[in-house]
């Protein structure tokens, strides 16, 4: 995929105004879309298979047009601030997965779970690319995990090699480790029912707290990793 960008925005003042003592909570939101929610449990299945921690806080799941034919999906974090009464701040981030429909409806099954699982490593464990290679048991040279942003797409790791090794991709992705040996079994990279395009709907977003009586919230940055 593309390169990590990074954005730096202005303040974003979505409430201003407050009385009295006041420490921000940041908010807890979360949401999925329908047609990829079948993708989500199975992610959250694996993880639960490796003991992995998925922070699924503020993070939303959801089609988006990427207007692009190399951006296939991506992962946007957006963090934001908020001033206490005492001087000190609070800070949060919002996660969205955003993965682009147009490419979503004439893609393979297997490229679906690998797109989705790439982008869930960047906002739900918080990993960034790693573009190294390794040679697999049956000599052919690869990449050595699903977060390769330049080889997810198919265009060296074939479908069958992903389906071949998908117990090492999982343990990889879950654990970081790189061996061939010892694997959890993880479940495949299939659903127990079809997906169909048309569960495709207008993505949900999720937004900054606005509980009354606290301070402004700043968008302090954008990252986007693709």
């Amino acid at each position: 995929m593309k390169n990590k960008s990074l954005l730096l925005i202005g303040s974003l003042f979505l409430l201003s105004a407050c009385s009295g003592g006041y420490h921000r909570t940041p908010p807890n939101n979360f949401s999925v879309e329908a047609g990829l929610q079948a993708y989500y449990d199975s992610f959250m299945a694996n993880a639960k298979l490796y003991s992995a921690n998925v922070d699924t806080s503020n993070l939303s799941i959801a089609f988006v047009d990427m207007g692009s034919t190399t951006v296939l999906g991506q992962c946007a974090v957006s963090t934001y601030s908020a001033k206490n009464s005492d001087g000190s701040s609070t800070s949060w981030d919002v996660k969205s997965v955003q993965i682009d429909p147009t490419y979503w409806a004439t893609a393979t099954e297997i490229d679906r779970f690998t797109i989705f699982y790439h982008e869930m490593g960047h906002c739900g464990l918080g990993l960034s690319h790693v573009n190294t290679y390794q040679t697999f048991p049956d000599g052919n040279y690869n990449a050595t995990t699903i977060m390769n942003m330049y080889d997810i797409s198919g265009n060296s790791i074939t479908a069958a090699q992903v389906i071949f090794y998908w117990n090492y991709y999982m343990n990889n992705l879950f654990t970081g480790a790189s061996n061939f040996t010892n694997l959890i079994v993880a479940n495949p990279p299939t659903l127990s029912t079809s997906t169909s395009s048309s569960a495709i709907s207008k993505a949900a977003k999720v937004e900054a707290s606005k509980d009354s009586g606290l301070s402004e919230v700043t968008l302090v940055r954008v990252v986007q990793y693709d």
